[in-house]
Formats: C-alpha cells, structure tokens, sequence
C-alpha cells in the first residue's frame, strides 16, 4: 500500500501510527541481529576503516533480512 505523504500532514493520528511501527521494527532488527553485527566488527582488524566501511552493508543486510521476517505479516500500515 502507498501513502501519500502530503496527506499525512492531514491525519497526525496515522502518522504517529506509522512512526512508532517504523521503531519497532528498527528496535526489532537491532535486537535480533545484536549478535551478527557483533561478531562483523570483533573481526575487523582495522577499526576504524572496516567498521565505517562496512556499516552500510551491515544496514542493508539487516533490513533485507527484517523484510524477510516480515514478507507474510500483516502490519499496521493496511488501510482502514
């Protein structure tokens, strides 16, 4: 489902619904892939280079295995 983001401005209501559902799925994520992440950067011998590089595929790996999880789950964001 699409949400034009011009109408939220609209119905605050739906929005603060979007947003807390948007936290806890990044809540979520953090959770249970603590221990992934934890063990990526243990093993990165130059910290401060491999971390910074390597954090924007940790991101990408974490959301597509969240959006996984999720693919057969109804969320919040159906419309009413």
């Amino acid at each position: 489902m699409l949400l034009n983001p011009h109408a939220l401005s609209q119905n605050l209501d739906r929005l603060e619904e979007i947003e807390k559902a948007s936290l806890r799925l990044v809540t979520q994520a953090i959770y249970d892939y603590r221990t992934t992440a934890e063990e990526i950067f243990r093993e990165e011998s130059d910290l401060v280079a491999d971390i910074g590089g390597r954090i924007p595929g940790a991101v990408k790996f974490f959301t597509a295995q969240t959006k996984s999880q999720l693919a057969g789950s109804k969320d919040s964001f159906v419309d009413r």
